[in-house]
């Protein structure tokens, strides 16, 4: 039987922005004729400043430049940045009309089919391929897809240092080249690096000798350019991902020893002693530098474990419930085990039980069985009250009402058993109503209980505990009238809320009432939908503290496996974690199915350091002696928001 069937000591409480850059300037870029082709007139360029003119020209008027120079500039050099070269009219030069891109103050525009360079020519860039600005490329869209009339060119061009683009085909043996990978761009995130390009771009004399330059000058780009669209020739680049985390270690450096402490199992027949000797025989087979050393406790009390882990002498694993994870890892105790996830199998697990191992995003414990309350209903009491299986709450009601109405001449009967301080079903109602119970905000938490949600769900669970004649002021397996167990062998309750160990522990104490239970998870407002009910797990965590966090990982591993998980479960007689798994105790055991149902609606308890379930039982009890909701609500919210951000040190 699990230790966890109640309650843990540990979780009760005695109330104590950057300017955008420019637009930069385009200037289209000069394309050589096609093969066969006469070359055209050269590229003009506006008027220069004075006495740059060839002769004969007034200042401002277009002048003719030998071909890649400009008067009164040395071999290579270039106009000022702010003297334009502007193409003439319609055509480029030396292409007829329909084939030659036209440059209306836009990027170069091509006809239906035709590819965006001649055939076997590749424009040479001296040093470097031409800079488009943002928004603007030299490539087309997709390869092979031809520019339509006012085709823009997303993202920038392509930057090749060192060299011009090849393209298969061109003169003098050029091959593809492979892309270039893009840069990153500088800068912390707190200011922009600025980067000016400005310069000229020479074209090569292509076939028929023609030459042509046009000035190209590149705004001031404050960002990085993203990755080259593909082009006919070139295969697009794959743009980096983001880095990679690297994967832990899979072994110490050196032999180890792990300590982990355990609680006591309370299952008949189960020899936990040779159990423990075969989890260390599991580890050294899946690390032979490994050695564990399990010492079993009564329980693994709290304040003890407190003492432990503030030692270097503590254990390095031990047993606990995640009612508790958020104190540990307030208190700083708890090694984080998120970059072990992957490694402990936890896409596998229960994504309810994975939620309960989960403290602000990080994931601190491996569960190792999990729990959800379930419906139990003796089928000897409700079968002959003509009792169908109910789907939504409206029908549980009827249903309850129709058994209280057929057994209204026993004194002695009770259509459900329910104490009024039954935490785990007080917490069931008030998430199904959708109250949240305790939000996080910032560093302190809010109480939730005096809302229309939360006056719902109490309202609800009000109405269940009044088919009972349980006390409404005792806790939960504190009932003085007997343990569940006895109830339910009483044959008097047709019905009980209850997790899964309930069952396991009467097949072996009263097999006959086992054997003629039923179940079936708590149902919600909406039919086929089952209530969402608080799911809590035993767990597995690591101390903070540790020397071996590799070491205990691999135990960890072990741990997670199908084969262990099932063990644990069957020998604690309780649901296994890890998903798709059928124990032995399990298919005995008539909640089991109702428990699967009941976890895909399960949500975890507030991940709160000082979570307490004292203020929804007192906001119970107090409603059902009749006290305000409001007033009491509002109390309670008090009382959370005092206590919730708490831990004991």
């Amino acid at each position: 039987m699990s230790s966890w069937n109640e309650e843990p000591p540990a979780s009760r409480d005695d109330d104590p922005s950057a300017e955008p850059p420019p637009r930069p300037t385009y200037a289209p870029m000069a394309v050589p004729p096609p093969p066969g082709q006469p070359a055209g007139p050269p590229a003009q360029y506006a008027g220069g400043p004075a006495g740059q003119q060839p002769a004969g020209h007034p200042a401002g008027a277009a002048a003719q430049f030998p071909a890649g120079q400009a008067p009164g500039y040395p071999a290579g050099a270039q106009p000022p940045a702010d003297t334009v070269p502007q193409p003439p009219a319609g055509a480029a030069p030396g292409y007829p009309p329909g084939q030659a891109p036209q440059y209306p103050n836009q990027a170069p525009q091509y006809p239906a089919g035709q590819p965006a360079q001649p055939p076997g020519q590749a424009p040479q860039y001296p040093n470097q391929a031409p800079q488009y600005p943002a928004a603007q490329s030299a490539q087309p869209p997709a390869q092979g897809a031809p520019y339509g009339a006012g085709a823009s060119y997303p993202g920038a061009a392509p930057h090749y240092p060192g060299g011009p683009p090849q393209y298969p085909g061109a003169p003098g043996g050029w091959g593809p080249q492979p892309p270039q990978p893009p840069q990153p761009a500088g800068g912390d995130g707190t200011s922009r690096r600025r980067v000016i390009v400005a310069g000229s771009v020479a074209a090569a004399v292509a076939a028929g000798g023609g030459v042509a330059a046009w000035l190209l000058t590149r705004g001031d780009d404050k960002s990085a350019a993203p990755p080259p669209e593909p082009n006919p020739t070139t295969p697009a680049p794959v743009p980096p991902g983001p880095p990679a985390v690297p994967e832990p270690p899979t072994t110490e450096s050196g032999p180890y020893t792990l300590t982990m402490w355990l609680d006591k199992i309370y299952t008949p027949g189960v020899d936990q002693a040779k159990t423990n000797t075969d989890v260390a025989a599991a580890l050294v087979k899946a690390d032979p530098l490994g050695t564990l050393r399990s010492e079993i406790q009564e329980f693994v009390d709290p304040a003890k474990l407190d003492t432990a882990l503030a030692t270097d002498n503590g254990p390095d694993l031990f047993q606990m419930d995640s009612l508790v994870l958020a104190r540990r890892v307030k208190q700083g105790t708890l090694l984080d085990l998120t970059p072990y996830a992957k490694r402990l199998n936890a896409d596998s697990w229960h994504p309810a039980a994975r939620a309960a191992c989960t403290v602000d995003g990080k994931l601190y414990a491996l569960p190792m069985d999990v729990y959800a309350p379930v419906v139990l209903y003796d089928k000897r009491l409700c079968d002959p009250a003509g009792f169908v299986v109910p789907t939504t709450r409206d029908e549980w009601i009827t249903q309850l009402d129709k058994l209280k109405q057929h057994y209204a001449s026993d004194p002695k009967f009770e259509a459900l058993h329910l104490v009024g301080r039954a935490w785990q079903t007080i917490a069931a109602c008030l998430f199904a109503s959708g109250c949240e119970i305790a939000v996080p905000q910032n560093e302190r938490w809010a109480g939730r209980l005096n809302t229309d949600a939360g006056r719902a769900g109490i309202a609800f669970f009000q109405k269940l505990q009044s088919y009972s004649s349980a006390p409404k002021n005792v806790e939960e397996y504190k009932d003085p009238a007997g343990s569940i167990i006895a109830v339910l062998t009483a044959g008097k309750s047709a019905m009980a809320i209850q997790p899964d160990w309930v069952v396991a522990e009467l097949l072996r104490t009263s097999p006959e009432t086992a054997r003629n239970l039923g179940a079936f998870p708590m149902p919600g407002t909406t039919a086929g939908k089952p209530a969402a009910v608080g799911v809590w797990a035993g767990v597995l965590a690591v101390s903070a503290k540790t020397e071996h966090p590799v070491g205990a990982s691999n135990l960890l591993r072990v741990m997670s496996s199908s084969v262990w998980q099932e063990r644990w479960a069957n020998e604690n007689e309780t649901m296994p974690a890890l998903g798709g798994l059928t124990t032995t105790s399990g298919a005995a055991n008539p909640a089991r199915a109702a428990t699967l149902t009941a976890l895909a609606q399960g949500k975890p308890y507030p991940a709160a350091p000082g979570w307490t379930a004292v203020p929804i039982k007192d906001f119970a009890e107090n409603v059902l002696g009749g006290a305000d909701p409001v007033v009491v609500g509002a109390d309670q919210d008090a009382k959370i928001a005092g206590t919730f951000g708490r831990y004991q040190p």
